[in-house]
């Protein structure tokens, strides 16, 4: 485009919704919004929509595409670490620490669902938990976790065919210099 007989540019900003295109020229020096009908049964209705310029050769120089999230502000979010680890044995509750929040309905922490592996602190290994939250216009949120239950750690306790924690101690005499090797009952297992 020319003005004054010298190139300008020109700077669009072109936001497409459904129903309607908006151009915003120059940061918004000048706004122009064409509402578009299209009609779903006939989609061949809606070909050729376009755009032109009058008395003109426009030439893009540069376009940058960027996704909008929803901007009502009604996307549930959920708050929960992407990977967690738990000791052999210990005590885990998939929904400890975990909260979700919505900008509208506030709260949703007590209406998160938990799907996905049944971690067992028993078993070492790697489970994948999912957690999911709707807020009350239906719209979803997901977070998967990962948690690795650690190996059993190694230690000296054994447990005898009477069921009974037994763990070595070493001890020496004083007055000898010899030292021996003895197993005591620390424990029944229940």
């Amino acid at each position: 485009m020319k003005l004054d007989g010298n190139p300008t540019n020109i700077k669009l900003a072109v936001y497409v919704d459904t129903s309607s295109i908006e151009v915003f020229v120059n940061n918004g020096e000048k706004v122009l919004t064409q509402v578009v009908y299209p009609n779903p049964e006939q989609p061949s209705d809606s070909k050729g929509l376009a755009f032109f310029a009058e008395s003109g050769k426009v030439t893009i120089t540069r376009a940058v595409g960027e996704h909008f999230e929803s901007i009502w502000g009604n996307n549930p979010t959920i708050n929960a670490p992407d990977h967690q680890t738990v000791s052999y044995r210990s005590e885990f509750d998939p929904l400890d620490g975990v909260r979700a929040q919505d900008p509208k309905d506030g709260d949703l922490t007590s209406a998160i669902k938990v799907s996905g592996d049944k971690v067992n602190t028993k078993k070492p290994g790697t489970y994948r938990i999912t957690y999911t939250v709707s807020n009350v216009a239906g719209v979803q949120a997901k977070h998967q976790t990962t948690v690795r239950v650690t190996p059993r750690e190694k230690n000296n306790l054994f447990i005898n065919q009477a069921g009974c924690f037994t763990a070595p101690v070493f001890f020496c005499l004083q007055r000898k210099p010899m030292c021996s090797r003895a197993m005591f009952t620390v424990g029944k297992l229940s």
